[in-house]
């Protein structure tokens, strides 16, 4: 990892439908699967690129609290 490059861990719904939370679709929220991601930013070539680092759905992802500010 460069200097010049910023990692966001995250997690990801692919195809998100904001409606399946309203009304009578809210039955069908068990269809949203939660894919955690590895995004890099490099911030002086403008470079952006994504890998999935998990296959399995993941939920509430956690980073060690002492590198938090």
């Amino acid at each position: 990892m460069s200097r010049d490059e910023v990692v966001l861990i995250t997690c990801r719904i692919e195809n998100l439908d904001l409606d399946m939370v309203n009304g009578t679709i809210k039955e069908k929220l068990q269809d949203f699967k939660n894919e955690l991601y590895e995004m890099r930013f490099n911030m002086t070539t403008g470079v952006a690129s994504q890998r999935k680092l998990s296959v399995a759905a993941v939920d509430f992802p956690r980073i060690n609290e002492s590198y938090t500010g």
